[in-house]
């Protein structure tokens, strides 16, 4: 029994120098991540100012691959949405509207037929659910959003019972 314990102390002691190990590891990456943050965020400035001289296949270290964290990438697409909505020709690249529906009383009218009839039955079935968006989305576009919500609201309240 004590030879166990005697082992297990020895492969206690080895893996906590492991982890130890490890932990200095990630510091260093660490230090190198931030050094590289510190120098990717000073290029631009210079590079303004002069022209690049290292060749295009060039090497990336492998601390600016590690510097390429969330917080980094979430800057970067900040400064980058900006300059697209700062850009003029950020504008021609947006789809074109879409033509209005013109209203038809009709439609709007088998909407709320559809609509009660929903709200009469004892549970809505997915298939039900489906017709009624198809019959939604036939409507102009006040009266699609009208007609969801209500159903949206239906299905909140209790008085149309289904599980989607």
């Amino acid at each position: 029994m004590l030879k166990i314990l005697a082992a297990l102390s020895i492969l206690q002691t080895l893996a906590i120098g492991f982890l130890a190990a490890r932990a200095a590891e990630i510091n260093d990456r660490l230090a190198l991540a931030e050094a590289a943050i510190s120098v990717a965020e000073a290029a631009p400035s210079r590079a303004a100012s002069q022209p690049a001289t290292a060749p295009a296949n060039a090497e990336i270290p492998v601390a600016a691959n590690a510097a390429l964290d969330a917080q980094m990438l979430r800057r970067l697409l900040r400064e980058e949405f900006a300059a697209l909505r700062l850009s003029p020709q950020a504008g021609a690249s947006a789809p074109a509207p879409t033509a209005a529906i013109p209203a038809d009383p009709q439609k709007t009218a088998a909407i709320r037929k559809d609509f009660n009839r929903l709200l009469t039955l004892p549970r809505v079935e997915t298939r039900d659910l489906d017709h009624f968006v198809e019959l939604a989305a036939q409507l102009p576009e006040a009266e699609r959003a009208r007609a969801l919500r209500d159903l949206s609201r239906a299905i909140n309240d209790g008085r149309i019972d289904g599980h989607f």
